[in-house]
């Protein structure tokens, strides 16, 4: 039986531990999270395993533990996968000092609860409308290139450059 995992969620790009707590455990069951099985499985004992999760798509997965002897069980919806903080673009990607400009952020890994901070000042309105795409309102800021930030609970990401004030 499988009762949970530390931790639940995990980056798309997978190769993260993650412990397996349950009962039954044996040398030789192999774990598979959606699809993807688990590379590196140790089993600690009959009511540990550690796993190293597989790459796979943004969502949940249920994890599938299945033994030698064909028996097996699972966790449904199990493991949350989460894209990794990045910014690939700030449309338009130049603006007045004064701020006010509204700002498309494109990445992922986005989520409700994230930062945007352009230069050292946080963006004013900020809407995140999915993993992918941000809206927002430039701070005021100084003349010249600034990098871009969005943080959250699963990372930060940065955009070196990214926006650029004029006077």
């Amino acid at each position: 039986e499988l009762y949970s995992l530390e931790p639940s969620t995990g980056k798309t790009t997978g190769e993260e531990q993650v412990l397996l707590r349950g009962s039954g455990f044996v040398e030789g069951m192999t774990v598979r999270f959606g699809e993807a099985e688990a590379g590196t499985v140790f089993i600690v004992s009959s009511e540990t395993a550690s796993v190293t999760t597989p790459a796979n798509f943004p969502g949940l997965a249920t994890v599938r533990i299945a033994h030698p002897d064909g028996r097996s069980y699972e966790k449904v919806d199990g493991f949350l996968y989460y894209n990794e903080v990045s910014i690939t673009e700030v449309d338009p990607a130049f603006g007045p000092t004064t701020g006010g400009m509204p700002v498309v952020i494109s990445g992922s890994g986005f989520a409700p609860e994230s930062h945007l901070i352009i230069g050292d000042t946080e963006a004013i309105g900020v809407q995140v409308l999915d993993d992918n795409t941000i809206l927002a309102i430039t701070p005021q800021g100084s003349n010249g290139s600034k990098d871009v930030y969005v943080s959250n609970s699963k990372g930060i990401g940065r955009l070196t450059d990214g926006y650029k004030y004029f006077a």
